[in-house]
């Protein structure tokens, strides 16, 4: 993937060849777009206010969290199972909605430390 060899170093992309920094910008461009396109459709479900941004943050870092950090599938994943336990829970015990998903991160962490498909990654 051309996106892993500037993130890797300066190195791997000069050997990788990929165009440095116009991969740089792409990817940015690409972010953008898909955050632009998630405020579009969680507007009108979510009423959207200025101080509404650090509830989505704090949902947003639950589902990495769960999934485990650097992985998409487990990002995929993450969204599905805390945006379940969030629904069912509302329809349930609509009080405790909120303090659910940090539940089940707590589980999560404390079951597999990394994620449900997070990696061990060693310093050295």
């Amino acid at each position: 993937m051309p996106t892993r060899g500037p993130g890797s170093g300066f190195e791997v992309s000069v050997v990788s060849g990929a165009a440095r920094r116009r991969l740089g910008a792409l990817t940015f461009a690409i972010g953008v777009g898909l955050a632009a396109l998630g405020g579009v459709l969680a507007g009108p479900t979510r009423g959207l206010n200025t101080g509404s941004a650090g509830e989505v943050l704090g949902i947003a870092f639950v589902i990495i969290v769960v999934g485990g950090m650097g992985s998409f599938l487990g990002a995929f994943v993450g969204a599905i199972l805390i945006g379940l336990a969030q629904s069912l829970t509302i329809g349930f015990a609509p009080a405790y909605g909120s303090v659910v998903i940090y539940i089940a991160m707590l589980i999560v962490l404390m079951v597999k430390s990394d994620g449900l498909f997070g990696k061990v990654t060693r310093v050295r």
